[in-house]
């Protein structure tokens, strides 16, 4: 798996393995998808600092996320979580396509710091906020590779990400049904072109 950043955004994390190459006379045959991703938290205080919390949030991992380009009886799987019940050949398809993902940095958030921790097959994503800031922050990523049929593909991934005290307040899903207007963590974005390379 490789992640890069653009080329006017500092780096995050730079992890560098297997490149999956593209043509650019194949861009046309790219298929592209955008996911919304949903991230409503606390803010950070100084009484938090005091006792040494984690100023990072986890968002949601983009092996989940990537999945949206894999068949929907794997997809729905993994969102069940009935990965632990998956043949072996499944699990090292699965893995295989998680390594040779590569991930670029787009758009950094303005009120923190969006960072990819890869490791294992795994690739976690965090935020981490801002000392004392409430409102709202956003990031996204472009994650390409080649999916389960051969064939390339993109995924832009936004993060929607709102600092509030109604955090501690709200159940997940209500606190997403209200300040992303879906009860749900991750969703697919219909009407958004997304960026290609």
């Amino acid at each position: 798996m490789i992640i890069v950043a653009a080329a006017d955004l500092p780096p995050q994390s730079i992890v560098i393995t297997e490149q999956v190459q593209i043509a650019k006379n194949d861009v046309d045959n790219i298929r592209h998808k955008t996911i919304g991703v949903c991230g409503v938290m606390p803010p950070i205080t100084d009484q938090d600092m005091y006792r040494h919390t984690s100023s990072h949030r986890e968002l949601e991992s983009l092996e989940n996320l990537a999945a949206y380009m894999l068949p929907k009886e794997v997809k729905q799987s993994l969102d069940n979580g009935d990965v632990r019940f998956w043949d072996m050949e499944t699990r090292e398809r699965f893995i295989a396509f998680t390594n040779q993902l590569t991930i670029t940095q787009i758009k950094n958030p303005t009120h923190g710091k969006l960072e990819v921790h890869s490791g294992g097959g795994s690739h976690g994503v965090t935020y981490s906020l801002e000392k004392d800031y409430t409102g709202k922050d956003q990031a996204e990523l472009l994650v390409t590779g080649i999916d389960w049929s051969g064939k390339p593909f993109s995924l832009t991934v936004i993060y929607y990400i709102h600092v509030t005290e109604e955090a501690n307040k709200l159940r997940y899903y209500q606190a997403n049904k209200k300040y992303c207007g879906t009860r749900q963590f991750d969703w697919e974005i219909k009407d958004h072109t997304g960026y290609l390379f």
